[in-house]
């Protein structure tokens, strides 16, 4: 299965502090529903997350290692890559999220977090679910 999900919001705040915000992984990984951070990497470039998934009736548990893959100063632009393993199970998926700052001419920025994440599980006929 895949998901997809974008989400635009505008703030009013300068482009450099919300730039700021979208670099701590608290923050952009609040774009992937039911996941929490669980470790961060020394060097800040990768993570593990666990996630909560319920489809239909079933609910899953994943465990996954992220990567920063992109930091583009310039184009004010994010991205991190991902792959998840079920917890006690044998599904699988992977994730890719991108985070743009988009400054607006009124003084406010906007915050483009885009989410695909693509899902494997036995439970759900063992097929990728796109």
């Amino acid at each position: 299965m895949a998901i997809d999900i974008e989400e635009t919001m505008s703030v009013k705040a300068p482009p450099k502090l919300v730039w700021n915000w979208l670099l701590n992984i608290e923050n952009t990984i609040g774009a992937l529903p039911g996941a929490k951070l669980e470790s961060v990497s020394d060097d800040g470039r990768n993570f593990v997350a666990r996630m909560k998934v319920k489809v239909g009736t079933v609910s899953l548990t994943y465990k996954g290692d992220l990567q920063l893959t992109e930091v583009d100063e310039a184009a004010q632009r994010v991205q991190i890559s991902g792959k998840w393993k079920e917890v006690g199970g044998s599904g699988s998926a992977t994730m890719e999220l991108t985070g743009t700052v988009v400054p607006k001419d009124d003084g406010t920025t906007d915050v483009t977090r885009t989410l695909r994440q693509v899902m494997r599980h036995e439970r759900l006929g063992g097929v990728a679910l796109e």
